[in-house]
């Protein structure tokens, strides 16, 4: 159910990526880096979240900075030792690569935390909101409101 509902996510959201991807039938890559060396559980999120873009119709994972269009990081806070290996507690962001200058563009932030057992729907929820800012990027570059070379 799980990966279904996943699947419907990003088929109906990868015909909204952008026109020139769109017509080109290419996925968007989104390179994901993260700070989680002591927090095995929140190593396991951003496996997580790495193999479901790859498994999407809509993103790809690239372990290369420059062929990216958006970078996804995830900073992991170590837990005290009675979570340690039960739960994690991690804040990410979301940032549109930009081509033409030297700061990118942020689309997104939050916080989680994540038990040993959600590790699937915590790297799910990463996507929704990914998948949601985009979306928005896009209706406002439609709508005349910013202007953006593509994502």
């Amino acid at each position: 159910m799980k990966h279904t509902m996943i699947s419907c996510i990003f088929v109906l959201f990868s015909g909204t990526i952008s026109m020139t991807q769109a017509n080109e039938g290419t996925r968007v890559p989104v390179f994901v880096t993260e700070s989680c060396d002591d927090d095995s559980v929140g190593r396991r999120v951003v496996y997580n979240i790495r193999e479901n873009l790859n498994r999407s119709s809509a993103f790809v994972s690239t372990d290369e900075y420059l062929k990216a269009r958006i970078r996804l990081s995830l900073v992991c806070l170590q837990p005290e030792e009675p979570d340690n290996g039960n739960v994690s507690y991690y804040a990410y962001a979301m940032s549109l690569l930009n081509t033409k200058g030297y700061f990118d563009f942020h689309i997104s932030h939050g916080v989680g935390s994540c038990g040993a057992n959600r590790v699937a729907h915590c790297a799910e929820n990463v996507l929704v909101v990914l998948s949601d800012a985009l979306r928005k990027v896009q209706e406002k570059e439609r709508a005349g409101e910013i202007e953006f070379d593509g994502a």
